[in-house]
C-alpha cells in the first residue's frame, strides 16, 4: 500500500504481512478416548500446509495434548514418531 500527496510523490510504503494464527487443539487418543502413551512420553506432531509454505513440528504434552498455532491455510496434521515409545496394550 503506498500513501501519496496531490502532486503524486510517494510519502510511504508499508507492506503488510498476515499474522493471524489459529489455536488448535490436537489428542492423540485411542477409539476408547484413552492415551497411547504413559505419563512420561510423548507424541511428535507434523503440521504442513497443502501449499508447502508453513511446516512446523510440534510436541505433545501429558503424553497426549498439543495446543497448536497454525496459519489460516489447509493444514494437514500427522502423529510422525513417539519420544520414549512406552505404548499401553489395552
Amino acid at each position: 500500500m503506498s500513501l501519496t500527496n496531490f502532486n503524486l510523490e510517494k510519502l510511504t510504503e508499508i507492506d503488510l504481512y498476515d499474522t493471524i494464527f489459529y489455536l488448535v487443539t490436537i489428542n492423540v487418543i485411542n477409539t476408547c478416548k484413552e492415551s497411547l502413551l504413559n505419563g512420561g512420553s510423548e507424541w511428535v506432531i507434523r503440521a504442513r500446509s497443502l501449499d508447502g509454505c508453513y511446516e512446523e513440528t510440534f510436541i505433545t504434552t501429558n503424553g497426549k495434548t498439543a495446543l497448536l498455532e497454525v496459519p489460516p491455510k489447509e493444514v494437514v496434521f500427522t502423529v510422525s514418531d513417539a519420544n520414549n515409545q512406552d505404548l499401553i496394550n489395552y
